[in-house]
């Protein structure tokens, strides 16, 4: 059985991805934890894993990593046209530790729930080809090295969310708010997002 890394966060995506494919491969899962700054979303992490009876979670603590809002203030990065939430070279760290994690333990594929919604440089289709180009070349195979694979680039939130109620995810077990709170706060991107997704999958105008 061919073997995959996803990328597992709290949200709805990567739990999506992870339902996708768990029947297909044998899956370990890696999540980041940023200090203790994330613990809820952390316990959806862990409880998500066990339910999708991964073979391998393993969960690396990125607590340096800062926001663009943490490091410019807000107002210096809406003016210059980045999303409060954004934080710099994320996913080129994210997948270089997938990578090690992968050409260590055999795995071929690095697989990723980004969607077409996700606003970020980092999260675009030119920056997949250019990161796999980078791998391939930077392995010990010097080709043909692990692969970044995002199933749901060409997909809307909406989209996704139909899925998993096809895959019958857990959505219960899921946590989309950017806050550490004992419940979503409501008014993060994260909640927002999740709020206007619900409404588009209800009223059926997908």
């Amino acid at each position: 059985m061919q073997k995959a890394i996803i990328l597992l966060s709290g949200g709805l995506d990567s739990a999506t991805v992870l339902w996708s494919m768990k029947d297909s491969y044998e899956i370990h899962a890696l999540s980041y934890r940023y200090g203790n700054t994330n613990r809820r979303e952390m316990k959806a992490v862990r409880g998500l894993a066990r339910a999708a009876k991964v073979r391998e979670h393993l969960v690396v603590d990125v607590g340096f990593l800062k926001g663009i809002s943490e490091l410019m203030g807000k107002e210096e990065a809406g003016r210059v046209g980045l999303p409060s939430c954004y934080i710099p070279a994320r996913n080129t760290i994210f997948f270089g530790i997938a990578a090690y994690f992968a050409e260590v333990n055999g795995i071929d594929l690095i697989v990723t729930g980004h969607n077409i919604e996700d606003n970020f440089p980092d999260s675009r289709r030119e920056y997949y080809r250019a990161i796999n180009r980078a791998l391939s070349i930077g392995s010990r195979h010097g080709k043909g090295g692990p692969k970044v694979i995002a199933p749901f680039l060409k997909k809307t939130k909406a989209q996704i969310l139909q899925l998993a109620l096809k895959l019958r995810v857990p959505l219960e077990m899921t946590w989309s708010c950017y806050e550490d709170g004992p419940i979503p706060c409501g008014v993060c991107n994260g909640c927002r997002s999740m709020k206007e997704t619900l409404r588009e999958v209800r009223s059926g105008k997908i």
